[in-house]
């Protein structure tokens, strides 16, 4: 088992070795966000360490791809993809865009967003983040009883009922989460289908191309409304 994990990690070396890039881009990002700022991380992690985080996170992502490469699921990254990514990630756009406008309408708290230039090192950390524990956690799980559904058009339903599902994931507990805080019920409900509708494009990124895929989805996403509209809005709106 163990031999043919490792001639399996050396035939793939390309796609681990993109994982292995990310993995170090971001871990010098959380070392050098928690050196600068160690209080940044505190809303999402709390006392978290951030940097003992993100270092699990990449040893979990690791072991989930490589299960989950070695019975076939997902790929992680592959050159020919570039330009269906491309193409998906056009799509971030309006979702973006719909963010900017309940922005507009209801009015977020004017510290919404990690403030740049941070803000251009914790939302790809975080992005990493989510992948790992949103994504490629739960779906693995909820994968490995699918090994013993033998009817293919079957068990096609059930993989895109299981990333359905698995995209709810992040979405109730944004909700969950603005609901204690107390935010009007106009931030509670657009921050559950703003992040579902982020969540449900990353899974099918994710089903159609590769994790390097899902995760570029996000980012493009967070360049848009969080780091890009982060900056412009405090300048814009009237806080």
């Amino acid at each position: 088992m163990l031999s043919q994990l490792r001639n399996m990690i050396q035939e793939e070396s390309p796609q681990f070795l993109v994982y292995l890039l990310i993995s170090i881009i971001v871990g010098g990002f959380t070392g050098v966000l928690f050196f600068l700022d160690p209080t940044v991380f505190q809303k999402y992690l709390g006392n978290l360490n951030p940097v003992l985080m993100v270092l699990l996170m990449a040893l979990l992502g690791f072991g989930l791809l490589l299960l989950q490469k070695s019975r076939g699921w997902f790929e992680i990254a592959q050159r020919e993809n570039l330009r269906g990514f491309g193409h998906l990630a056009i799509l971030t756009l309006p979702i973006a865009l719909f963010a900017i406008t309940a922005d507009f309408l209801i009015g977020f708290p004017e510290d919404t967003n990690v403030l740049f230039p941070l803000s251009l090192m914790f939302y790809p950390t975080m992005d990493f983040v989510v992948q790992v524990l949103f994504h490629l956690l739960p779906i693995t799980i909820l994968f490995i009883p699918l090994s013993r559904v033998k009817n293919e058009e079957f068990r096609e339903r059930l993989i895109w009922f299981i990333l359905i599902v698995v995209s709810l994931l992040e979405p109730v507990l944004q909700i969950i989460w603005s609901a204690d805080a107390g935010d009007p019920i106009g931030i509670v409900t657009f921050t559950g289908m703003n992040v579902f509708l982020v969540n449900i494009l990353e899974v099918y990124t994710f089903r159609r191309l590769d994790f390097a895929s899902m995760y570029g989805i996000r980012l493009v996403y967070y360049l848009l409304w969080h780091i890009i509209w982060g900056y412009l809005r405090l300048l814009i709106l009237p806080f």
